[in-house]
């Protein structure tokens, strides 16, 4: 789901996840028994994307229930659900 109000609670969520990955990751290879070492990491740049309609690719389906047709999308590995598409603010412009 694209949820563009919660862009930058998502953005400081996913940067603290990779500092702490990151930090984790060079504690972990700089560590020795013999020599304990601090590795200082660079400050983080973060590149903020688009908020809506940085999506160049889809794939919608048309299904029928009943006498409509809708626009739906599957989540990965499940084929079997489908999940009506109204809108797509993620989506380039193009594609609608």
């Amino acid at each position: 789901a694209c949820h563009p109000e919660q862009y930058d609670k998502l953005l400081s969520s996913k940067v603290a996840s990779m500092v702490q990955l990151v930090t984790g990751a060079v504690a972990a290879g700089s560590s020795s028994a013999s020599e304990p070492q601090t590795t200082e990491l660079p400050a983080i740049e973060v590149f903020e994307s688009a908020r809506t309609n940085f999506r160049m690719r889809a794939s919608f389906q048309i299904w029928r229930e009943g006498a409509g047709l809708h626009y739906v999308m599957f989540n990965r590995g499940d084929s079997r659900t489908p999940h009506e598409v109204r809108t797509y603010p993620m989506g380039s412009p193009r594609l609608s």
